[in-house]
This record gives C-alpha cells, sequence and structure tokens, in this order.
C-alpha cells in the first residue's frame, strides 16, 4: 500500500469522490491503495496493435490479487471503506514505436488511448464482477448515481463524443478513434465499456478507483519498461549493467531498444537491410575492421595484440572510442614507454590521444561510426527521412537533432487521461533554452486540453537529474546569453506546475 498521490485533487471537506474536468473520478489525498502496473510494450501483436484478449486477462487477475491484498494489510477509513486499487499500464511509448506509430500523431495517440480505455473497462468489468459476489464497497448507494454517470462519460470519450458532456468548462481532447490502425481494437474497448457499464449498473462496484499512471523507477526496471507510462522513449540506444552507489557500477553492454526492430520489419525491410540501420545505431563494437583507425593502423603506431585486446574489451560498451584511449585502459606504462607520452599529458584532462597519435578528425568520426554507431537513426542507410518520427525520443540522441516536443508530451496525457480513474503521473521535459514564456504557454495549452494534473522539469535545472548535456551555441550573440542566464536564475528548480 502507498499514498495514491497520483489520484489525488482537492475537493473540500466531507467529499471523498468528484468528477475531474473530463468526468473522471479523482480521490483525496489521505487514501492508500494497492498498486500494480503492466508493461504494454510486451503485449504488442504480429497483426494487431496490442494483444486486447493478453491485456484484459492481466488486468483481471491484477484486479482480484490486489483486492485480496486488502485482507492482508489492515486499513482503515476511507481506504478500508472505498477499496481503492491503481493498476497502470507502462511502456506506451514502445507499444506505439513497434508499431511504426509516431508518438506525436493522431494515429498514435488514438492507439495509446484505446490501448488505457480497454486496460480501464476490464478493471470496471472486473471490479462488477467482484462485487457481484462480495458486494459493493461502502457508500456506493449514496454515489451510485454519479459513478455511473463518469463510466457514461468515459463511454462517450470512447466513442469521440465527449464534448456533449455538461458541466465542462473546457472540450475535452477528441479521440479519433477511426485513425487507429487496429479496427479490432476499437471494437473491443467498445464492446466492453458496455459490458462493464450493465454489469456495474446490476451488481454495483468494488472498488471506488481503479486505474492511474504511476509507475516507480524500481517497478519500472523489474518490468523492463524502455519507458515509464505515457512519457516517451529516452533513447534508441540503452546501456546495460548493474548501476550501483560509488564505483560498484559496471556497465557491460549496450542494446538497440526492441521496438525498433519490430517496427522496422513491419515497414517491410529485409534482413540484411534491418542489420545495416542496427550497426548505425549502435555500430560494431570494434576497431577490427573499422576506416582509418582499425588494428592495422594501431599496430603501426606501435600497439601490440595486448593492447589491442584491452582495446577491444571496453568498446562493446563506450559511447565513444575517445574514452577507451587512455592509460586506464592501456596502462600506463604501455602508454609512457611505447607511445612515448608523459604522465603530465596522459593526466590532462584536454589530451586527445587519438590526435596525437596522427588521426584527423574526419578519420576519428568515421571509425567511431564503425564502432560505436550513431546513437540514433537520423542519417542510417535505407531509412526514409518521413520514417524517422516513429523513432523521435525523449531527448535527441547521439548525432541526432529530433525530440518529442513538450507539446506533443501534453496532447499524449491528454488523450490518456479521459479513461483514467485517476491521472497520468507524467512529467513534461523541457529542453535546457525553455524560457518562462514557454512555460506559461505549456501551462496553459495544459489548461486548453483538461488535463487533470501537469508537472514540468527544465533539463539541468537540477543538477541531480540531468537528461542531456546542452550543446554549446557558438552564434549566440550577447544578449541571448545574458538571457539564458537571467532564465536560469529566474528558474532554478522547475519540477512541478499543477
Amino acid at each position: 500500500f502507498r499514498d495514491s498521490a497520483a489520484a489525488s485533487g482537492p475537493f473540500g471537506a466531507g467529499r471523498d469522490i468528484a468528477s475531474s474536468a473530463q468526468g473522471g473520478v479523482m480521490f483525496l489525498p489521505d487514501t492508500a491503495a494497492p498498486a500494480a502496473t503492466i508493461n504494454l510494450q510486451r503485449l504488442g501483436h504480429a497483426t494487431q496493435a496490442v494483444d486486447a484478449e493478453k491485456l484484459v486477462h492481466a488486468v483481471r487477475l491484477l484486479a482480484v490479487a490486489l483486492e485480496s491484498s486488502f485482507a492482508l494489510v489492515k486499513q482503515e477509513g476511507k481506504t478500508h471503506q472505498l477499496r481503492p486499487v491503481s493498476i497502470g499500464m507502462s511502456g506506451i511509448a514502445g507499444l506505439l514505436m513497434g508499431n511504426m506509430l509516431a508518438y506525436d500523431s493522431d494515429a498514435g495517440r488514438a492507439t495509446a488511448a484505446l490501448a488505457v480505455a480497454l486496460a480501464s473497462g476490464a478493471a470496471y468489468e472486473a471490479s462488477a464482477d467482484i462485487a457481484a459476489s462480495l458486494g459493493a464497497f461502502a457508500g456506493y448507494t449514496a454515489m451510485e448515481k454519479t459513478y455511473l454517470q463518469n463510466l457514461k462519460d468515459r463511454m462517450s470519450a470512447v466513442a469521440g463524443t465527449a464534448h456533449l458532456q455538461k458541466g465542462l468548462s473546457r472540450r475535452p481532447a477528441e479521440l479519433k478513434a477511426a485513425l487507429c490502425p487496429d479496427a479490432t481494437l476499437v471494437d473491443a474497448v467498445k464492446s466492453l465499456w458496455g459490458r462493464a457499464y450493465v454489469a456495474g449498473k446490476e451488481k454495483g462496484f468494488r472498488h471506488a478507483h481503479l486505474t492511474a499512471l504511476d509507475t516507480s523507477a524500481e517497478l519500472q526496471a523489474l518490468l523492463g519498461a524502455q519507458a515509464r507510462d505515457i512519457a516517451p522513449s529516452p533513447a534508441l540506444v540503452r546501456f546495460e549493467g548493474h548501476f550501483a552507489d560509488g564505483l560498484d557500477a559496471e556497465i557491460y553492454g549496450k542494446k538497440l531498444n526492441p521496438a525498433v526492430p519490430r517496427a522496422l520489419v513491419k515497414m517491410k525491410f529485409n534482413a540484411q537491410q534491418i542489420d545495416d540501420i542496427s550497426f548505425y545505431a549502435v555500430g560494431h563494437g570494434t576497431l577490427f575492421d573499422a576506416p582509418a583507425i582499425n588494428h592495422q593502423t594501431l599496430k603501426a603506431r606501435g600497439f601490440h595484440q595486448a593492447a589491442l585486446d584491452a582495446l577491444e574489451g571496453a568498446l562493446s560498451t563506450a559511447q565513444h572510442i575517445r574514452y577507451v584511449f587512455n592509460k586506464w585502459t592501456l596502462g600506463a606504462e604501455f602508454c609512457e614507454h611505447m607511445l612515448g607520452f608523459s604522465d603530465e599529458d596522459l593526466s590532462s584532462g584536454t589530451f586527445d590521444m587519438l590526435a596525437a597519435l596522427g588521426f584527423s578528425e574526419d578519420d576519428i568520426d568515421a571509425a567511431n561510426l564503425y564502432c560505436c554507431g550513431a546513437m540514433t537513426l537520423e542519417g542510417a542507410p535505407h531509412l526514409h527521412p518521413s520514417l524517422l518520427a516513429v523513432f523521435d525520443c525523449l531527448t535527441p540522441s547521439g548525432f541526432g537533432v529530433r525530440r518529442v516536443s513538450p507539446e506533443a508530451q501534453i496532447g499524449m496525457q491528454a488523450a490518456v487521461e479521459p479513461f483514467l480513474s485517476g491521472s497520468a503521473c507524467h512529467t513534461v521535459e523541457l529542453g535546457h533554452y525553455a524560457s518562462i514564456d514557454d512555460v506559461q504557454k505549456l501551462v496553459l495549452r495544459g489548461w486548453e486540453l483538461g488535463v487533470k494534473r501537469l508537472r514540468l522539469y527544465r533539463d539541468n535545472c537540477s543538477l541531480l537529474h540531468p537528461a542531456a548535456m546542452p550543446a554549446p551555441q557558438e552564434d549566440e550573440k550577447e544578449d541571448e546569453v545574458e538571457q539564458e542566464a537571467a532564465n536560469t536564475t529566474a528558474l532554478p528548480r522547475m519540477k512541478v506546475v499543477s
């Protein structure tokens, strides 16, 4: 059990349950709920956007498991009376990418919303079935009319008629279900919500609150989800290993996001083309046959086999080949006696061993692309630029410049929240150079779309959580630099706006 912060909202004294701006049910923060999360990325299907049958079955299992947890942990007050549970979904970005759907697209938002709606509908149907045997939650009779109206509002959102709901100060984001490439998913959602409403009207519901998106980092790692909840994929290439405090961290490999090859297969690329694209992104992990800088050219400069083996052992996890050409990888004795570098040079933070060995920047770039990859798909062979939107991530990857905009992240949140009891606990990532005016526009956009809560984080405003180092702007004018300094001072820790 943990505090249901993702489903909190101030509704005044004596009110345990209320409607949000989009008809969703939200709770006071002094309730707790057992929580579980499903990794949607693992529920992809060869011919469908998502395996609807498996998703519904998983949700029903979780509903029963979370209901049984109330017998294991004694709860009092509103938690005991309302019996809230929190079933969430993670890995939505990976699900979309694997189905070759761009995160920032109407089709992507429609598919994500329908997947969430399917899980939410399954949770309501399961709750009604449990209530048939164990009874509805305490106080359900008093709020039955409001509860059923909330379900009707969500059903109208599924049908695309949410704008006809009464009492809304803003028009909710429109679900364009027809744009979802999986017609079976649309039919499954409509049928499931119809059954859930009928079952609940006859039997009541066992839980006052059922769904919210708030996956902890630990649970995300356990599930193997590439992206948390509705967040875009953080990067196309991920580093794997054991990460711990201090010097105990160990990285043992890097891999391409598994959603990438699934998308490439659906794009009808053959095996050789997929290999070419994959090697472009992650590299070959070796300098053996690399252009310009390889085993032969290194041997000509004094590298013996033991030194080459030491290099090869470090290249599989390197982000750039420059990072392995140092005295720690090769040994100080080898660097000093065989290569002729002084200890002062080797200890300098600006020393570039490859340049000192006589390799040009073009040589280094070509060898690095072959060995470590571009860490992005921008410029990849066979891949037309019109397809790159499918692979956009939270921040620019490697040599790339593309990223999912903050507006797109808010749009995705607005698309899925009408089908949740709670909210999507998502933090919108802003670039380092976002200004106060940009933040104000995003807050207004979130209000216009009726999101239940909005959290903003500007990259590098906290030294503890940098997402990416800002690239130096060589052509910045002096007044722009001064403006950036003023923004940094004004926004030292922009994390929550609600």
